[in-house]
């Protein structure tokens, strides 16, 4: 299987002159893009002005197809942001060939993901808002699948739409269900969790609620989702919006227990205790089957000799490590960055 759509966007070679291609790459977002749709709805008005903000750290190996699959939609009203935590891999050298083709952008320290997310908006003026991580994509027709709805719909509105997860040459691993869009099923999250970069929010409702929380780092859309159901609607939009790669240095991966720590914090922010003791009785259990398998090593007199040497040499490594992070604290991805 590969990532191509099911959407109906006509496809063409792609329309703009944009920078040279990475040798071999081709299709989607590469050397096809969506044709250019005209300045004005068939009705005679203005398409709602789309606003997109990617946040980015250090993901050099994606950002240029995510910047891609924005800028080829062919999509006349858009709004680009691109808002980068001070990379050192070559993403500024990406962004900044892209540059002429993007509203604002930067690459400067800031405090993570959801900073980002929250600078980039606060430039925006449009309408619809959404944020798409570095190392995820559009598919052909999204902003225009979404224009039409926004249009058609009945006021304001969070329109939901389907994503497909892929590795990393383009290959389908899983594709997203329709979703439940009522407060109990999202406030569980796990299973019923929304694919992120395919949910298109109102930009009003979004500044009235103070943008994302910035002191959550791998739960802030949920947080933002479950205050959003309190002022907005939410509506399916049943077409394939997006696809996120999926990775080892994937934030949502490579934090998995921090992110259930921030799950349970979410959880009880909004009402549910009993919710959030669920996913601790999980956590605590994944931690004794650990306990279990090592104890016998831990417990080994051979060891507790050696472990004082052993985590002056392991703590000097990964502070190292930590201090070359740090330089953007909390970023990284899918990202979900």
């Amino acid at each position: 299987m590969s990532g191509r759509p099911d959407n109906a966007a006509i496809l063409a070679p792609a329309p703009l002159v944009l920078p040279e291609l990475p040798l071999g790459k081709s299709g989607w977002p590469w050397t096809e893009g969506c044709a250019p749709l005209p300045d004005r709805m068939e009705d005679g008005c203005e398409w709602p002005c789309i606003s997109v903000v990617t946040p980015s750290y250090n993901q050099a190996r994606y950002i240029e197809e995510t910047i891609r699959s924005v800028l080829l939609q062919g999509y006349p009203n858009l709004e680009y942001f691109v808002v980068d935590g001070g990379s050192t891999d070559g993403s500024v050298e990406v962004i900044r060939r892209y540059e002429r083709w993007i509203t604002w952008w930067v690459s400067e320290r800031d405090r993570g993901q959801s900073h980002a997310i929250n600078k980039g908006f606060a430039r925006a003026t449009g309408e619809v808002f959404a944020w798409l991580n570095s190392d995820d994509y559009y598919l052909p027709g999204a902003l225009e699948a979404v224009a039409r709805a926004w249009v058609e719909g009945d006021g304001p509105a969070v329109y939901v739409g389907r994503g497909m997860a892929v590795d990393d040459a383009g290959a389908v691993l899983s594709r997203q269900g329709r979703r439940h869009l009522d407060f109990e099923h999202l406030f569980q999250w796990g299973e019923h969790c929304l694919s992120q970069p395919s949910c298109f929010l109102p930009g009003a409702a979004f500044a009235s609620l103070g943008g994302v929380d910035e002191t959550l780092h791998l739960t802030m859309d949920m947080d933002l989702w479950l205050k959003l159901l309190k002022v907005a609607p939410f509506r399916h939009l049943d077409a394939f919006l997006s696809a996120a790669h999926r990775h080892p240095g994937a934030k949502t991966q490579r934090a998995a227990r921090e992110m259930y720590v921030e799950l349970c914090l979410v959880q009880v922010r909004h009402g549910g205790m009993k919710a959030a003791d669920g996913y601790l009785g999980e956590l605590f259990e994944k931690f004794e089957a650990l306990a279990q398998k090592v104890h016998w090593f831990v417990d080994n007199p051979l060891y507790r000799c050696v472990r004082p040497i052993l985590s002056r040499v392991l703590w000097g490594r990964t502070g190292a490590a930590d201090g070359g992070a740090g330089s953007a604290p909390g970023t990284g991805c899918s990202e979900e960055r």
